[in-house]
């Protein structure tokens, strides 16, 4: 058989494998963008459970609680049917190993190494979203601690309230954009090996989100000073209350979340460039 035979029945079945690996391959990268956002959802309503007192109300809490419950069932099923998948990929390469006698399989078939990194992706995602999930507990002693608006008596404090919520609200936004970024660099990451015109749809949806997440970093900048002027200035007369502590404490959480983004996205776009995929810059 020469090389160059592509109607042998070898060269066709090679194809043909091809062809079903790049259907799972499209198949396993939605079920990353779609357990991303899952993922950032739950990272991001951990911050009301860190930082109960401005959340709003108790039954703010709680349904947050139920959301990251049913999150964690989706994202169960989820798992099981990678799982499924993930079979019938090894039954697809197992058959194949018996018809082609080759030292490297990934030279063949070069999808197959791709969809064994998203695999691994995947797994990872869910297991890090059921095991923050898992982690919101203690429901009663964070009910405890919420602020309720009889609690407040000056005007300050009505404004460090309000201004409490917002910045929680922030903080949980940021959170989950960080979570979904993430997700699509090591997703952008796992195609790297394989050509362009491979992946081309897969990759064009990456980029999508790599160049929204630009949009977005350069908005919430101004959102960071214009939340930072408000909370110092209010700072000045709350010192020495309780709610100079909470306030200074959930202004630095949305402040640290927001560099871990601004860092995460700089960081992902310029190696999203050094890959060869055109999706700009954030300047530092």
């Amino acid at each position: 058989m020469s090389e160059g035979d592509t109607n042998s029945p070898i060269n066709k079945l090679i194809t043909e494998v091809n062809n079903q690996l790049l259907q799972l391959y499209v198949r396993y990268t939605k079920s990353i963008v779609h357990t991303g956002r899952l993922l950032g959802k739950i990272y991001g309503i951990t911050v009301y459970f860190e930082n109960p007192e401005f959340a709003g109300s108790e039954s703010t809490i709680l349904d947050l609680y139920t959301i990251a419950k049913d999150t964690k069932e989706e994202l169960t099923k989820i798992r099981e049917e990678l799982e499924e998948s993930n079979i019938e990929l090894q039954k697809i390469m197992n058959a194949v190993k018996d018809l082609i006698k080759v030292d490297d399989i990934g030279k063949v078939f070069p999808i197959y190494l791709a969809l064994k990194d998203t695999v691994k992706i995947v797994r990872n995602i869910i297991d890090e979203t059921i095991s923050i999930a898992e982690s919101i507990n203690n429901l009663d002693k964070v009910k405890e601690r919420v602020i309720k608006i009889e609690d407040l008596h000056t005007a300050e404090e009505i404004k460090a309230y309000r201004l409490g919520l917002r910045l929680l609200s922030m903080t949980a936004e940021v959170r989950g954009f960080q979570k979904l970024m993430e997700t699509v660099y090591y997703s952008l990451l796992s195609t790297s090996s394989l050509g362009k015109d491979v992946v081309k749809g897969v990759i064009t949806d990456y980029i999508k989100i790599l160049r929204w997440s630009l949009d977005y970093v350069k908005k919430a900048e101004k959102d960071v000073d214009e939340i930072t002027r408000l909370v110092d200035n209010l700072l000045l007369d709350l010192k020495g209350s309780k709610y100079e502590t909470l306030l200074r404490r959930v202004e630095e959480k949305y402040k640290e979340s927001f560099s871990l983004l601004l860092k995460g996205v700089n960081d992902y776009l310029q190696e999203a460039n050094r890959l060869g995929y055109d999706v700009g810059l954030v300047k530092n």
